[in-house]
C-alpha cells in the first residue's frame, strides 16, 4: 500500500476515535431526529453521516497540511531561511520570506539550494541524528545566497527533517582574512631585513588590503610636524599601481583623519561610513570631504571607508564589496596593528644599519600586541601587567569588547603558550587575533573559547604546540563571574571578610590539543566589594630562588591577603616586589603576567 495512503488513514484513524468529532455528530443527529418529529433515537443515519463526514474532512485537511504542522514545531526563535523537507531532501514546506527566495529562486529541493555534496552531508547528518540522537553543527555555504550558514537540524514526524539557517557569514569572512594576516605577519617576519633594504612595507600592506575586497587604499604614518604623510594604492593584486607621496596636513578635515578624532577603545580608533542609496554622491562627499589628490589617484567614487588609528600608523580603505560591516573594523584593527609593529621593525633595522635577528622581530611584534591602557570599569580596580625573560615569550593578556569607559560587563583573558622563542611568540599574536575576532561575534564564553580551539588547533597542527587559556567574564553590577578553563591555573578569588580563598575551577584542554573539543562554561554569584581576583601564568609560583626552591602560591596568597585593603595596582606591584626579592637576583627562567581584579564601590 502506497506510503501517503498509510498515511492519511492514520489521520483518519485519530479523528474517528476523537470523542469530540462523536460530541458534535450527537448534537447533529439529535437535531435532525427531533426537527423530523421523531424521537432522538429514531435513525442513526443523522448521527453517522456527520461523523464520518468531518472525519474525513478533517484528515484531509491535516493531511494536506502536515508538513506545514511540522514547520510550526521549530523552535520560536528561528529566523528565515527555515523550512521542512522530506527524507529524500525534497522541500515540503516553507514560509515567510523562506517562500519568497525558494520561489523566487526555483528551489525544489535541498539540492537546489546547497548543491549535491553539501546536501548528502545534510542528509548523513540526519542518519547519525536518527541512530545517536545528535551530530556536530554543519557549516555550508550556498551559492544560490552567496552566504555561509550553519545548519540545525531537528527530527519532525513522519521522519521529516525540521531545518533553519544561522548566517554565519561574517565569521567566515572574519575567519579568512584574519588567516590572510597570519600568513602576512609570518612572511614578513621572515622578510624583515630584505623589508628594511627595499622599504616596499607599504605595497605589500596594500596587497593584503585589496585582496580583503577593497578598491583602494591610502597608508600613513604622522610625520615630525604631526601631518599624514604615505602613499595610495589601487588597481588588482596583480597590477598594484602607487600613488606619488601625499602629505594630508593636521588641520585637514579629511578622513583620514576621522579615527584619531572618533571615540577610540583600548586598542585604537575607528571611524567608517557606508553611502546610504538616498544620499547622492555629493551629499556623501560633502559630508566626508576625502583628501582631493587621493580621489584624483583612485579615479573612482567613493561609496564606503573604514579609517583605523594606532600610534603614527593611519590607514584608510575604500569601496568595500558589499560594505563595511562589524567584523571589517576587527580585521583593520589587526591590519594596523600589524603595519605598526613591522614599520617600527623596519624603522629599527635602518636606524641601526644593522640586521635584525628573527628573536629580536619576534620580540617587537609580541611587545606591541598588549594592550596599551587599563580601562575604566564602573565598580572594579583593575592591573595587569607581563614581565617577559631574556627569551621571547608566550604569555599574553588581553581585554575584550571594551570602551575606554565602559560600565559594562569586564573580560579578560589570560594565556601561556608552550615553550620560548620565536614560535610561541607567533602563537601568542595568532592566539590573540583569533580571540579578538571571534569575541566580537555573538556567543557565550564556551561557544568562543570552542570556536577558538578549533581555528587555532587546525593552524598549529602538527607543531606539537599549545596554550593553556583562561577566559573570565566580571560582572560588577549583577555581583556575577563567568569563565572559561582550558588547561590553565585556576583564579584565585579573596574574601577578606570570611578571610577565604576561592580557586575558580573548571574543565577544560588546552588549545591546540583536540579540535572537536566542546568546553564548559562556569559561574560563581554573590560577589562582593572588597573582594579580589587573581589571575596569573606558571611564571609566578614556578620562580626559582638561588637555591633552587619554588617560589610557591601559598606566599602569593599570603601577599593579596596582607594587601587587600590596598589598591589592585599596588597589590600588583607587590606580588612583582617579592619574586624579585625572591629570585635573589637569579634570571627569570620564565615569563611572568598577572591581572589583578579588585570590587570597589559601583
Amino acid at each position: 500500500m502506497p506510503m501517503r495512503i498509510l498515511v492519511y488513514l492514520k489521520f483518519l484513524s485519530k479523528e474517528l476515535i476523537n470523542p469530540i468529532s462523536y460530541l458534535i455528530a450527537f448534537l447533529i443527529g439529535a437535531t435532525i431526529n427531533t426537527l423530523q418529529g421523531n424521537g432522538i433515537l429514531f435513525s442513526a443515519v443523522p448521527y453517522a453521516v456527520p461523523l464520518f463526514v468531518q472525519s474525513f474532512a478533517k484528515a484531509s485537511i491535516k493531511f494536506k497540511n502536515k508538513e506545514m504542522d511540522i514547520l510550526c514545531q521549530l523552535p520560536a526563535e528561528r529566523q528565515d531561511p527555515v523550512f521542512v523537507i522530506a527524507k529524500d531532501g525534497r522541500i515540503a514546506a516553507t514560509a515567510g520570506n523562506t517562500k519568497i527566495l525558494f520561489e523566487k529562486n526555483n528551489i525544489k529541493r535541498i539540492h537546489d539550494l546547497f548543491g549535491t555534496s553539501e546536501s548528502e552531508t545534510i542528509l548523513k547528518a540526519t542518519a547519525e541524528i536518527r541512530a545517536e540522537g545528535e551530530t556536530e553543527p554543519l557549516e555550508l555555504y550556498s551559492k544560490i545566497t552567496n552566504k555561509w550558514y550553519q545548519t540545525k537540524i531537528k527530527i519532525g514526524a513522519g521522519g521529516h527533517l525540521l531545518i533553519w539557517l544561522d548566517e554565519i557569514s561574517s565569521r567566515k569572512a572574519m575567519d579568512v582574512s584574519l588567516s590572510a594576516i597570519r600568513g602576512f605577519s609570518r612572511e614578513v617576519i621572515d622578510s624583515i631585513n630584505e623589508l628594511a633594504v627595499k622599504n616596499d612595507i607599504y605595497d605589500r600592506l596594500a596587497l593584503l588590503i585589496l585582496r580583503g575586497g577593497y578598491q583602494g587604499v591610502f597608508i600613513t604614518r604622522e610625520d615630525n610636524e604631526g601631518n599624514l604623510s604615505g602613499y595610495a594604492f589601487r588597481g588588482k593584486p596583480d597590477d598594484l599601481i602607487k600613488s606619488e607621496l601625499i602629505q594630508v596636513p593636521e588641520n585637514s578635515s579629511a578622513p583620514i583623519w576621522a579615527s584619531r578624532k572618533a571615540e577610540c577603545d583600548i586598542n585604537g580608533c575607528v571611524a567608517f561610513a557606508n553611502k546610504p542609496e538616498s544620499v547622492s554622491q555629493a551629499e556623501f562627499e560633502k559630508a566626508h570631504p576625502f583628501d582631493e589628490r587621493v580621489k584624483a589617484f583612485l579615479g573612482f567614487a567613493i561609496t564606503n571607508y573604514i579609517n583605523y588609528a594606532e600610534g603614527d600608523v593611519s590607514i584608510i580603505a575604500f569601496n568595500k564589496k558589499d560594505g563595511i560591516k562589524k567584523f571589517d573594523t576587527d580585521v583593520i584593527n589587526t591590519v594596523v596593528n600589524t603595519a605598526r609593529s613591522v614599520t617600527h621593525l623596519v624603522d629599527l633595522a635602518i636606524g641601526n644599519n644593522r640586521m635584525l635577528s628573527a628573536l629580536e622581530v619576534a620580540e617587537e611584534v609580541q611587545q606591541n600586541l598588549l594592550p596599551k591602557e587599563i580601562p575604566a570599569i564602573k565598580g572594579l580596580n583593575i592591573a595587569a601587567k607581563s614581565i617577559y625573560c631574556n627569551k621571547t615569550g608566550g604569555d599574553f593578556y588581553d581585554f575584550l569588547n571594551l570602551s575606554k569607559n565602559s560600565e559594562s560587563k569586564f573580560t579578560v583573558v589570560i594565556g601561556d603558550v608552550s615553550g620560548h622563542g620565536i614560535a610561541a611568540g607567533l602563537l601568542m599574536t595568532t592566539a590573540r587575533a583569533l580571540l579578538r575576532s571571534r569575541s566580537a561575534q555573538p556567543g557565550t564564553l564556551s561557544e568562543i573559547v570552542t570556536d577558538v580551539n578549533r581555528d587555532l588547533t587546525l593552524d598549529i597542527y602538527d607543531t606539537g604546540r599549545f596554550t593553556t587559556l583562561l577566559y573570565l567574564m566580571v560582572d560588577p553590577l549583577n555581583h556575577r563571574l563567568q569563565w572559561v578553563r582550558a588547561g590553565h591555573d585556576a583564579a584565585l578569588l579573596y574574601d577578606p571578610k570570611s578571610d577565604s580563598f576561592e580557586e575558580l575551577y573548571g574543565s577544560g584542554l588546552a588549545l591546540g590539543w583536540d579540535e572537536n573539543y566542546q568546553y564548559e562554561e562556569n559561574e560563581r554569584t554573590g560577589l562582593a566589594k572588597g573582594q579580589v581576583i587573581f589571575l596569573g601564568t606558571d611564571g609566578i609560583w614556578e620562580t626559582f630562588n638561588l637555591t633552587g626552591e619554588l617560589f610557591g602560591k601559598e606566599p602569593l596568597k599570603d601577599i593579596i591577603r596582607r594587601n587587600a585593603a590596598a589598591s589592585a595596582d599596588d597589590i600588583m606591584n607587590e606580588i612583582l616586589t617579592a619574586l624579585e626579592r625572591y629570585r635573589q637576583g637569579k634570571e627569570p627562567e620564565d615569563d611572568v603576567t598577572l591581572v589583578v581584579i579588585k570590587l570597589v564601590d559601583l
